[in-house]
Order: structure tokens, then C-alpha cells, then sequence
């Protein structure tokens, strides 16, 4: 495999600054420091923790720590299997597609609350992070999990916005938009959002999980029109059912203090100011970045000509949010590859450009590849190893092209998801001393 060797100031650092700036661990510590979540950790004689999503882990056990002798008890709900965490009762859940360990954690979690009789002096806080639309599942009647399964997978093909997809997930779950709030009886509530949604902030992640009443139930029935030619009639049938009735029985729940702790601004913000402090004129093209993968390339490509024409290097030029990429081809990829390889033309000619395209939850799709880093000379090193940018790009095979030419990045823990973090550099890369 062919390596490509790092520049002294390279956007791979700058993107990874906003990475560690939005550890899921960190925030839930800052936040609990002061303010109205400080107060109503205070007053609370027992403390206990719902963590739900891709930093489950991290937050519930950040909570753990500055609860200090009113923790009680908690449960995490990881992505992947996770080993013993103290006061914790861990179970994984199946991400993207719900699965039956979905099943398994929503019915822990469930229990979890059920089982215990809290007053005013408990507070139940809910630690959520993306991903948690999956992970724990509860399809509402007559739906079953294969039905919720073949839905999830339908909207994926579809190409349809994650936001989108999530509000008809969510309408048709027993568990989201604040359905497990009423488990916890007369406990005060806390949510600690960690928000990976560029449309809707953090009421939208994990499906609502923390916030009732948050389902538009006329969007979820137009997202169901759409997927309905993925599905066979008797699913649409029974989505469709449990659709209605979600939405006539849908009623109040308990009060709860929802936060949001960080977002894809901050790993934008801590990216700027890192490139900043390379030497960089740091230029940001905000924290909503949408699109087809290969139009935001276009779309980040002519942003960096204009600035350049008027601005000396070093330059970087930073983003954050979520691409999507429809599948046509029989490749294997991910959107942070996807966007990446179709950088390669607009990178060529640009002095000592380099391009990172980066997954804040560590894994761009495929297990062990958090994203991609491309230079200005990617695209003729392609062409000498015989790849044809056009051909695969159209494939979708944007993960064997960027590995033959040694750009992949390593998938690795990260502790957080706030979407994803792009980040162009170019010039003579200089640190001024």
C-alpha cells in the first residue's frame, strides 16, 4: 500500500483538534460544572443514568464521576460491546439496522426504570448521543422487528437525510421522542444531548429520546410514501397502522431538563482555532454542510479558488456536518471517502493542498476507516497506479481506491459524534515561530 507522508501543518491535525475538543466526556463534565444542570445535580440524593448512543460509555460514566456519592446505578447503551463499567449495566445494541440486541437493550432499559421506585429526590439523567435510534428498539404494535429492520434498511437505500428517516423511526417507536420518560415516575429529569443533527439540533437525536411530544407525525407519513416501493404491501400496511395509532395515543409526560452539550459547532470552533494557531487564515463554511458527496466537493473546491485568489497562504478552509451519497455502484465506501476522492480534481494545482474528511465517531461506514486524507497530488498518483477517478467514484469504490494510494484513515475510539468534520489546507504549510 502506498503511503502518503503528513505536512508539519496539515488539515488531518486541524480536523482532529475538533474531534478531541467534542469528547463526549468532556462536555457532560463542563456542563455539570455549573448552571441549571450543576443545581439540579446538587439537590439530588440519588443520581441515576440512562446512556444511550455511539458515547454512551463516556457520558454515563463522566456523570458517574461528578455525581460522586449520589450515583446509584446506571445503564449504557454503546455501540459496540463494551467491557465491564462500574455501576453500570452495559448492553449493546445493533447499529445502523435495528437488530434483535436493539430489542434486548430497549427491553434493559425499560426494566431498568420500571424497577425502581423514585420520588423527588431521584434524578434520572438521560446521557444521549447519535446512534440511538438503533440501539434500542421498541416497534410499536402491530409492527414487528423484521418490519422496523426492512423500513431502516429501505430508507438507507433511498438516500433520504438521516433527520428524515428518523422521523418516521421514531413515530413508530414505543421507546423515542420521550416515550420512556413516564418509567421514571416522579424522579426529576436531566437530558445531556449530544447533538449529531445539522437540521434539528439536538431534539432530533437519537430520535428524541429526551424530548417528548418531538414527532411531526405528517413528515413521518410523507418519509413512509417515499419508502413504501422498497417494501412489500403487508409492511406498509403494518407501518402504517402503527403510524396512527402512535400518533392518536400520544400524551403528556413528565417534565424534563434537556441540554445541549456540544454539536458539530464545537468541533468546527476548536478546528478553526487550531488551524489558527498552525498559522493559518482559517476560513469556516459552517456546521450544516448537506449534500450529495460529490456536489459538496464541487461546492468546497470553488470555495477554495475564490479565497485563494485573495488570500496569501497558509490557508484553511473547515466545515462540519453530514454528506450523503446515493448508492449506484457495487463498491464499498463511506461519506467521508466518498466526499475525499471526489476532492482529488479540485485539490490538483492547489499549492501543498491537503484535504481531511473525517468521522467524529471513528467509523465512516465500513469497521476500521474513520475517513480520508487527500493531497493535491492524489490524483496523479492514482492515475499512476491506474485508477480511474471517474470509474470509481461512479462505483461508489472510493474506499479500495483511497486505500491503494494509502489514505484512509484509521477508525479508532473517539468518545463523541457530532457528525462529520472537512477541513482543506493549503499554501506553504509554515508555523510561524
Amino acid at each position: 500500500m502506498t503511503t502518503v507522508d503528513l505536512a508539519p501543518a496539515d488539515s488531518l491535525a486541524i480536523a482532529d483538534a475538533g474531534l478531541v475538543a467534542a469528547h463526549g466526556g468532556r462536555l457532560v463534565r463542563e456542563t455539570l460544572r455549573g448552571g441549571p444542570a450543576a443545581d439540579l445535580l446538587a439537590r439530588a440524593h440519588r443520581v441515576h443514568v440512562v446512556a444511550v448512543g455511539k458515547a454512551a460509555v463516556e457520558m454515563g460514566t463522566a456523570v458517574r464521576s461528578a455525581a460522586g456519592p449520589a450515583f446509584r446505578s446506571g445503564v449504557a447503551v454503546p455501540v459496540a460491546p463494551a467491557g465491564p463499567v462500574a455501576g453500570f449495566t452495559v448492553v449493546h445494541g445493533d447499529h445502523p439496522v435495528p437488530g434483535p440486541n436493539s430489542v434486548r437493550a430497549g427491553r434493559t432499559v425499560e426494566e431498568y426504570l420500571s424497577a425502581r421506585r423514585f420520588d423527588e429526590r431521584d434524578l434520572v439523567v438521560l446521557a444521549v448521543s447519535g446512534g440511538g435510534s438503533a440501539l434500542v428498539s421498541r416497534p410499536s404494535s402491530p409492527m414487528e422487528l423484521e418490519d422496523l429492520r426492512l423500513l431502516t434498511a429501505a430508507l438507507l437505500r433511498t438516500g433520504i437525510d438521516v433527520t428524515r428517516i428518523n422521523e418516521l423511526r421514531k413515530a413508530v417507536s414505543g421507546i423515542h421522542a420521550g416515550a420512556l420518560l413516564p418509567l421514571a415516575g416522579r424522579a426529576q429529569l436531566l437530558g445531556l444531548v449530544l447533538s449529531d443533527n445539522v437540521q434539528q439540533g439536538a431534539r432530533a437525536v437519537a430520535s428524541g429520546l429526551s424530548y417528548p411530544g418531538s414527532v411531526d407525525f405528517a413528515r413521518a407519513a410523507e418519509v413512509l410514501t417515499e419508502a413504501a416501493p422498497f417494501l412489500s404491501a403487508p409492511v406498509v400496511a403494518r407501518i402504517r397502522t402503527a403510524l396512527t395509532q402512535r400518533a392518536a395515543t400520544t400524551s403528556g409526560t413528565p417534565a424534563i431538563l434537556n441540554l445541549e452539550i456540544g454539536s458539530p459547532r464545537t468541533a468546527l470552533d476548536a478546528a478553526l482555532a487550531a488551524a489558527r494557531a498552525q498559522g493559518h487564515r482559517a476560513f469556516g463554511f459552517g456546521d450544516t454542510v448537506q449534500g450529495e458527496a460529490r456536489e459538496v466537493a464541487r461546492r468546497i473546491g470553488a470555495a477554495a479558488r475564490r479565497i485563494a485568489e485573495r488570500t496569501p497562504g497558509p490557508v484553511c478552509l473547515v466545515g462540519a456536518g453530514e454528506v450523503t451519497v446515493s448508492v449506484r455502484g457495487p463498491g464499498r465506501g463511506g461519506r467521508c471517502q466518498e466526499l475525499a476522492w471526489a476532492m482529488l480534481p479540485e485539490l490538483a494545482g492547489i499549492p501543498d493542498a491537503s484535504f481531511t474528511a473525517l468521522a467524529t465517531d471513528g467509523q465512516d461506514f465500513l469497521p476500521g476507516v474513520m475517513g480520508a486524507r487527500v493531497t493535491g497530488e492524489s490524483l496523479g498518483l492514482a492515475a499512476g497506479l491506474g485508477l480511474d477517478w471517474r470509474a470509481l467514484l461512479d462505483r461508489n469504490d472510493t474506499h479500495t481506491a483511497l486505500s491503494a494510494i494509502g489514505a484512509c484513515l484509521p477508525g479508532r475510539p473517539t468518545g463523541t459524534n457530532v457528525c462529520d468534520i472537512y477541513a482543506l489546507s493549503w499554501g506553504d504549510g509554515a508555523v510561524p515561530r
